[in-house]
């Protein structure tokens, strides 16, 4: 189920599995993919992340706070590092 509000989110997200806070660099914005800092092996698409609206436009190079959840395959932009 893809999300289409906050309240979703929260309620996907408070599932089993225990959200954690990642940070990812953006390395493409068209498309968009975004890089962990923690794993350089491990690229984001845009099916797999979430951008609200207050945090868009994104440049290369910027760095922001996620939430991981959904057992590590979908990723939510909190906000700007």
């Amino acid at each position: 189920m893809v999300a289409t509000s906050i309240k979703q989110l929260i309620q996907q997200m408070v599932q089993p599995y225990v959200p954690k806070m990642v940070i990812g660099a953006v390395t493409s914005v068209d498309p968009l993919q975004v890089t962990l800092q923690n794993d350089i092996n491990i690229n984001l698409s845009a099916i797999s992340l979430t951008v609200p609206d207050r945090l868009k436009p994104l440049d290369v190079g910027e760095h922001f706070y996620m939430f991981a959840f959904n057992n590590g395959k979908s990723y939510y932009m909190m906000d700007r590092v």
